[in-house]
C-alpha cells in the first residue's frame, strides 16, 4: 500500500484542516480537514516539518500546528512554541518570538500536564526570553518537568540537582562549577533526565 494511502487510512480516525487559498491542500489533507481530527492534523504538521514521507514544508507545518492548537491539541500548542523558539528542526517558518513561544507553552501545559512544555517554560524564565527572568519560577517549571516525566511517582531525591543542572544549561553556565554541592550519583541522574527531555521533546 502506498505510504500516503496508509497515512490516510490511519488519519481518517483523527482529524482535519481548513483549506487556505495560498496553501495547496492535497486530497489527503482535505480528508483530514473534513473529519476535523486535530491530533492527526498535528502529526501531519510534524511530517511536513521533518520531511517525513512528504516534501519538507515548514510553512505548511506551521499552519497545520496552528489549526490544531486553536482547537485544543496540547501537542500542537507545544509545537507552535518550538516554532516561535526556533527549536523545530531549525526551520525559519516564522520569526523568533519568545513571548508567543511562552504563550503556547503555557497553554500546552494548562491543557495537559507534560514535561516538554514545563521544561521549555523553565528555560524561558531562566533566560528571561519572552518572560520576566525569574530563577524560582524557572526551577519550579524544571521540577514540574521531572514530575511529569514519571507521572504518579514520588519526586526523586535528585530533584534539586536536576533543577540546578537545567538552570545552568539554560544560562550556558559551567556545570562543573554550579553542581559542586551535589554527589556524582545525583549529577549522573540529573544528566540522564536532562538528556531524556532533549531526546523526547526536541527530536
Amino acid at each position: 500500500m502506498p505510504f500516503a494511502s496508509l497515512l490516510l487510512l490511519t488519519a481518517f480516525f483523527f482529524g482535519a484542516l481548513p483549506e487556505e487559498p495560498h496553501v495547496p491542500i492535497d486530497q489527503f489533507e482535505k480528508k483530514l480537514i473534513s473529519k476535523n481530527k486535530i491530533y492527526a492534523i498535528n502529526n501531519l504538521g510534524v511530517r511536513y516539518s521533518r520531511g517525513d514521507g512528504v516534501k519538507k514544508n515548514p510553512q505548511k507545518a506551521f499552519e497545520l500546528y496552528t489549526f490544531s492548537a486553536e482547537r485544543g491539541d496540547f501537542l500542537a500548542m507545544y509545537n507552535l512554541g518550538l516554532k516561535y523558539s526556533n527549536l523545530d528542526h531549525g526551520d525559519k517558518a516564522v520569526p523568533v518570538n519568545y513571548e508567543l513561544a511562552a504563550k503556547w507553552y503555557k497553554q500546552s501545559l494548562e491543557t495537559k500536564h507534560n514535561m516538554c512544555a514545563a521544561n521549555d517554560l523553565g528555560i524561558l524564565y531562566a533566560t528571561g526570553h519572552g518572560t520576566q527572568q525569574d530563577q524560582e519560577k524557572a526551577k519550579d517549571f524544571f521540577k514540574q518537568a521531572l514530575q511529569y516525566m514519571d507521572a504518579g511517582k514520588k519526586l526523586p531525591d535528585f530533584v534539586n540537582a536536576f533543577t540546578q543542572y537545567q538552570f545552568s544549561l539554560a544560562l550556558n553556565e559551567n556545570t562543573q562549577m554550579t553542581m559542586q554541592e551535589y554527589s556524582a550519583d545525583q549529577i549522573k541522574l540529573a544528566k540522564t533526565a536532562s538528556q531524556k527531555l532533549v531526546d523526547e521533546c526536541w527530536k
